[in-house]
């Protein structure tokens, strides 16, 4: 039997997870008709990696209707997902954090031996990168589709960060000469984006709130050039 979406979204929450909610500024309540969503949400999914952003189909579908719009939950292995897309454009998103769902210990032992500490918590760095390049990227084809002419609210969360160390999982990158650590419980960040600025320059929007991040982890100097060559990577399709 099928969890249900309250006990997937309390599975999500139950450790870290992102919350991102993606919205007009200016509320309307039946800005699309209910059977117009799918044809707005579906074709915005950024599929750059091997997963998609928003996940939308899998062994039990694809999102079903409600009575105010369209939602989809996922529970597969390490993507536990639940989205919903409502008629005032209101696309809110809650997502299970990977790192906490996987099989770390490898990654447990590997930070012992360059630390001396154990840390088994943690925040793989690129990933989060590549995570909130999607969120900007989905919204900005959400604002090509809606084409409100106004302003977008692109709000994220990423909860349960206290304590947890910045990580590499690729063999390509140095980690850390000292680990870079939150000492937060969470993290929040909110920008509201001229529509035709967003479509032009979300990529921008991204690193600056990736940026932000990072510093909640004492990281503080950043090779721009070369994390933003990342991030052009995956934009491009050449991961």
């Amino acid at each position: 039997m099928s969890a249900s979406k309250d006990q997937i979204i309390q599975k999500i929450v139950s450790k870290g997870y992102w919350k991102v909610q993606i919205r007009p500024n200016e509320y309307k309540e039946k800005r699309i008709e209910v059977k117009e969503i799918e044809n707005i949400a579906i074709p915005s999914v950024i599929s750059l990696r091997g997963w998609d952003f928003p996940h939308y189909r899998d062994r039990n579908g694809g999102p079903y209707i409600t009575k105010d719009g369209i939602e989809k939950i996922t529970d597969i292995g390490q993507y536990v997902e639940y989205w919903t897309m409502t008629s005032s454009a209101n696309f809110i998103y809650l997502g299970a954090l990977k790192e906490d769902l996987i099989d770390n210990t490898n990654i447990v032992d590997n930070i012992m031996r360059e630390y001396g500490q154990k840390y088994d918590r943690w925040l793989e760095v690129i990933n989060t990168l590549y995570r909130i390049t999607e969120i900007y990227e989905y919204a900005k084809r959400l604002a090509l589709k809606l084409n409100i002419g106004g302003q977008i609210v692109i709000e994220i969360e990423l909860s349960d960060i206290e304590n947890r160390i910045l990580w590499f999982t690729s063999f390509d990158r140095i980690s850390f000469s000292v680990p870079m650590i939150s000492r937060e419980k969470k993290w929040t960040y909110k920008d509201i984006v001229n529509e035709s600025d967003l479509i032009g320059r979300s990529d921008e929007y991204a690193f600056k709130a990736f940026e932000k991040l990072m510093l909640l982890f004492q990281w503080k100097s950043i090779p721009i050039d070369s994390y933003r060559n990342d991030q052009q990577k995956l934009l491009q399709g050449k991961l």
